[in-house]
């Protein structure tokens, strides 16, 4: 499973109304699902039109868990502070 399918199940997987909701192309959408990734430059458009569905999507979503690092993630940072 994607780290992006959080972000996708907002839209029910439907890559059209993903495109409809910030102005893009379907085959755009499509195009990032296939590749794994999302460019930084639709992040916010993507997290306020989730925000319109009463869904919330974090910046820390579009992200691959094995690429955040603690001095990308605030509570990592915070956690690993604590702990050493």
């Amino acid at each position: 499973m994607s780290h992006l399918s959080s972000i996708y199940a907002v839209w029910d997987g439907n890559a059209e109304a993903l495109a409809a909701d910030i102005g893009e192309s379907g085959v755009l959408v499509r195009q990032w699902r296939n590749r794994g990734s999302i460019p930084a430059r639709y992040w916010q458009r993507i997290i306020d039109a989730a925000g319109k569905r009463d869904h919330v999507v974090a910046w820390t979503n579009f992200i691959a868990p094995e690429d955040i690092s603690p001095a990308l993630c605030t509570t990592c940072a915070a956690t690993t502070t604590m702990a050493g």
